[in-house]
Order: C-alpha cells, then structure tokens, then sequence
C-alpha cells in the first residue's frame, strides 16, 4: 500500500476570510473513584516515548485507501522531527496497551504493530501523515493492514492519532473554506474534533476556526471534554484553559453568579489503568471498567464568576440522554432542589427534576467540565457518567 503525507497548508488554501462561523472567535471526596467515560477514538502520544493519556483502541477495521491532495504551496508541517521518531512514538503505544493487557488482551486491541509511512522530509507541527499499521500479532478483529492518520500536535513531536475510518475520504470530499460549525453538522467523519482539527491543518491553520489565534481550533463549539482529551499530553495543554472538577457552590453577586469547583482529574485509556493500579482498586492487566477513571486528591477549592453569556450544558432526559442548554437562573434552582430533596429523603416529587419538556438525569451528582476566559467562566458542560 501507497502511503503519503498530507503537510498542512498543502491542499487548495483558502484566504484570510473571518466571522464567528463557530470558530473560537457537590464536594467530591478526596479519594479516587471509578467512572465511565464516553469513548474517544484519538489519542495524544508524546515525542519519542510512549505518554500515558487518554486513548482507546477501535473495535473496527477499514481498508479505506487515501489519495494525496493537489498541492499548491510549500507545506507548513514541515520541521525537524523525524518520521522515525513519530512513528516510534505510536508504536510504543500499541506496544504498551499490548504488554499490559498479555496474557489476554481485549478483542479490540489491535496488538504490536509495525508502521509504514513513505515520507522522508523531517515533520513539524501542523503535519498530517496518513500511514500504514501492519499488525504483527494475529487479532480477530485486525486481520490486515489498517490506515491510520497521525496529527503533529506540538513542536516537540506530540503526536494525536486514530485509525483512519474514512476521514481521508471525508476530507477530500469536504468544500474549502468551512467554518467548526459546518463541520460539526456535517456528519461525516469530520464533525469529530480530531476530524475538525485536521482539517483546521490541512487548510493552512485558517483565523476563520480559530479567531482568537491560541492555536486551538473550534474551541467554543465542540465538546469541553473532546477538546481537553485531544489536547491533553501536548504543549499546548495549558493554552486550552478547561478544568474538570465538581461543583460544590453557585451564589449569586448582585446581577452575576459565581461558582465554586472542586478541580480533579478525569483519566481515560493507559493513564485510567495505571492511576486505578497504582490506588490498589484495580489488579495489573485489569483495566478500568468502562475506560476511565477519576482521581481527586486535592481539596482545595476555586471560585470562578460566570459570564454574562455563559453556556451551561446539563445531562437531561427526553426520549434519550441529551445535552440540554440552560440557563444559570434555572440551573441553581434545580440545585436548591437538590438540596431540598436530600434533606427530605428524596420523597416522590423529587422524581423528576428538570425543565418543562426534560429530567435532568445528573441531578446534581455528576461532574462538570468548565472553560475560563481569565477568571471568568464562559462555559459549563456536565460530564455524562452510566
């Protein structure tokens, strides 16, 4: 098989255009508890050495071949990293989840693999390499050589990658010129954030999707967790400034509110397992039930003032579990009856707490991801936990 490198800025580039386009223009306990996590298909590895991150392994294989795009400028992914040390770097990855899991590994663990990229220019960020992973141990479910897409995340070599299931295809087909909100309702492989940011590379790293030019693409319209996970593990960790934590207050301040959190930290992948084995809840090659885990050992606690504008997302209940925008006047009224609840025993009025058309599934136990602009709060997202 063919294998090629897409650099960033290599495809049909697209000018300076802007607008907001959905661009980024309960006191938990101190001790460690287990969760579920929603899955995640990308995983952040960093330079060299296997980094332990969040990171899940695909159930399914494709075939699905890439073609390369019609270049028209000198890439932008170009840099100093070798191939050799990107592809290193993933392998150790599967090498690790292997080693780990042995004697018996999950059916959806691809193995060991040996990984083909026919590229020879030394990387740099914003590279997308498309590349071939030959497993070397016989899996049922990874028979053959898989295509993977391997995103440079950072100047040191950080790398974030998946098994390609036609986000290639999905790019190719994609129009120029797309704003995160176009992609996010695209549903193709691109409404991802691994997919947006891709295509965020390939573009040329357009101010379109990243208005406030941090670097981070699409960081006010996808998922708080999507965005965290994507970037945990690589040097611009800090710049995406979300916190996982529990909320244990919101007051109001005259006209403003202000919130309280709890930070702790939500693990998914090789860095769930090895946190849960480390705290003896978990034997070694056990696994976390549900792939992740939250750790919590620092009680201290932060106050926070919500925007005027703020977005607050609540797990709520229609005909399935969704997330329900409200508003933070609604939000502390349900808290207020949370707590009213609790101290009543939960009677049967207290069934279904929610809006007028939902239940609020969480009803004030589950954690919350926020996202700071300085010391303001400019969104808040309820973790799902089963």
């Amino acid at each position: 098989m063919k294998v090629v490198v897409w650099l960033a800025a290599v495809a049909l580039l697209v000018g300076g255009c802007s607008g907001d386009g959905g661009s980024d223009s309960t006191n938990a306990p101190t001790t460690v508890a287990t969760t579920q996590s929603p899955a995640t298909s990308s995983t952040t590895v960093a330079p060299v050495s296997t980094s332990a991150v969040p990171s899940t392994t695909s159930t399914t294989t494709t075939t699905t071949t890439t073609t390369t795009p019609t270049t028209t400028a000198a890439p932008s992914g170009t840099g100093t990293i070798p191939v050799a040390a990107v592809i290193a770097s993933v392998e150790a990855e599967y090498q690790t989840w292997w080693d780990y899991f042995e004697p018996e590994p999950p059916r959806g663990i691809a193995g060991p693999v040996e990984i083909a990229c026919d590229h020879e220019v030394g990387l740099g960020f914003g590279a997308v390499v498309l590349c071939e992973a030959i497993p070397l141990e016989e899996r049922e479910y990874w028979p053959e050589p898989f295509p993977i897409v391997i995103l440079l995340t950072g100047e040191d070599g950080s790398t974030n990658h998946r098994e390609d299931r036609g986000i290639a295809a999905a790019y190719a087909a994609a129009p120029a010129g797309q704003f995160c909100r176009d992609l996010i309702a695209s549903e193709s492989e691109l409404s991802s954030y691994f997919g947006a940011v891709m295509y965020w590379f390939l573009e040329g790293r357009p101010d379109r999707m990243d208005a406030d030019h941090d670097g981070i693409p699409c960081e006010t319209v996808f998922p708080l967790w999507d965005i965290a996970n994507f970037w945990h593990g690589s040097l611009l960790e800090e710049t995406v400034d979300i916190h996982f934590g529990y909320i244990t207050d919101l007051a109001t301040r005259g006209s403003a509110f202000d919130l309280t959190i709890d930070y702790a930290f939500f693990l998914g992948g090789m860095e769930a397992n090895l946190a849960a084995e480390a705290a003896g809840e978990i034997t070694p090659g056990e696994g976390v039930p549900n792939d992740y885990y939250i750790v919590n050992e620092n009680p201290r606690l932060r106050t926070f003032t919500l925007a005027s504008d703020v977005q607050v997302l609540l797990q709520g209940y229609r005909d399935n579990i969704e997330a329900v925008a409200t508003e933070p006047a609604l939000w502390m009224e349900l808290l207020e009856e949370v707590d009213r609840c609790d101290a009543a025993g939960w009677p049967e009025d207290c069934a279904n707490l929610g809006g007028h058309d939902w239940h609020w599934y969480g009803a004030g136990y589950l954690p919350y991801w926020i996202q700071l602009d300085g010391d303001t709060v400019i969104r808040i997202e309820e973790q799902y936990l089963p």
